[in-house]
């Protein structure tokens, strides 16, 4: 019985280590690493964004991740693209599948998982099925996350704290596109992505961001 347990504990280990090798073949574009084994068809990464992905995968149609670029991503993030059990039922217990041969697959997913662009997620995070987190979020350490975030906002455990920015301070960074930043000439503009923004300096520095699309 030891022996087997061994067995099974490596093959899942350099099964992870080919599928690792296979997704950063795929995902040169960012720095994301896969911490579990998942459906490639089903995540998709934007440029430059970094951080270890366990995805946990129900085989429901509408199941899907997708992560926007220059996305900060910190330990033990868990994406949950199903696992729901419908509690409208009599019993929320999955009894077709654990009483048949054939375990149907029960879980229920919400719809996919869309994260905008320039989002930091902190650590031991869960993000369940159906959440979509707007561009320039913050996710505070330890948060569970269902739902909307709106762009800018800092959510900690289950709440909205407060917006990194004012209300037309948002709504001028929503209509910047990350895409269209040159990587390889960043470095000059440092000045400019490290300016705090305030209600006197911000029109100055849109105007000036623009330049970098």
């Amino acid at each position: 019985m030891v022996l087997k347990k061994l067995l099974k504990e490596w093959h899942d280990h350099i099964r992870l280590l080919k599928f690792q090798e296979t997704w950063r073949k795929m995902n040169l574009g960012n720095g994301t690493k896969a911490g579990n084994v998942f459906p490639v068809k089903v995540v998709s990464v934007g440029d430059h964004t970094y951080g270890t992905l366990n995805v946990h995968y129900y085989k429901q149609e509408n199941e899907g991740l997708y992560i926007g670029r220059y996305c900060s991503i910190a330990d033990d993030v868990h994406f949950f693209l199903g696992g729901e059990h419908n509690y409208k039922n009599l019993s929320s217990f999955p009894f077709k599948n654990r009483i048949t041969k054939n375990k149907i697959a029960e879980a229920i997913s919400k719809g996919p998982i869309t994260i905008g662009d320039d989002v930091w997620i902190g650590s031991r995070v869960i993000v369940l099925s159906g959440t979509t987190i707007g561009q320039g979020a913050v996710i505070g350490a330890g948060s569970v996350v269902a739902g909307e975030v709106p762009p800018y906002a800092i959510f900690a455990r289950d709440r909205i704290l407060k917006y990194r920015f004012t209300e037309e301070i948002r709504s001028r960074l929503c209509s910047f596109d990350f895409s269209k930043l040159n990587w390889e000439e960043l470095e000059k503009y440092f000045d400019l992505l490290y300016t705090e923004l305030n209600n006197e300096n911000y029109e100055e520095v849109m105007e000036r961001i623009t330049l970098l699309e």
